[in-house]
């Protein structure tokens, strides 16, 4: 079976879930990953634009969710998802000096914030 894009990032997304569900799942004692935050993660990647390219699925160790995009040389956007319907996000745009982050409320859309701080990650 071919998987479609979003499908196949649901899919690791559910994959990470499976092995970060539980205490201690890094050996450090990270919390197990909040089920409302993977909800809120899947729900990102379903209305993700195709023009949006994909992010790398990132555990946290407090139950978070994290998606992560990096274009080489300090140029970094994560964007995390804690269950609440916030998205936090911080990027790095080239330099220590030129960051911005955030939090933004999440309903059916992508931030505007988010979608910029991409397209001037990958410029």
């Amino acid at each position: 079976m071919i998987l479609g894009r979003s499908d196949q990032l649901v899919h690791e997304l559910h994959e990470t879930f499976r092995e970060c569900s539980t205490r201690n799942w890094d050996g450090y004692d990270a919390s197990p990953l909040n089920k409302s935050a993977v909800r809120e993660a899947e729900r990102f990647i379903r209305i993700m634009p195709m023009s949006m390219p994909d992010p790398e699925i990132v555990p946290e160790p407090l139950g978070d969710i994290g998606f992560q995009w990096s274009f080489g040389d300090n140029r970094i956007l994560t964007v995390s998802f804690n269950g609440s319907n916030t998205i936090t996000y911080a990027s790095i745009l080239g330099s220590p000096e030129r960051t911005r982050f955030g939090s933004e409320y999440f309903t059916d859309s992508i931030p505007e914030e988010v979608v910029e701080a991409i397209g001037k990650i990958r410029s």
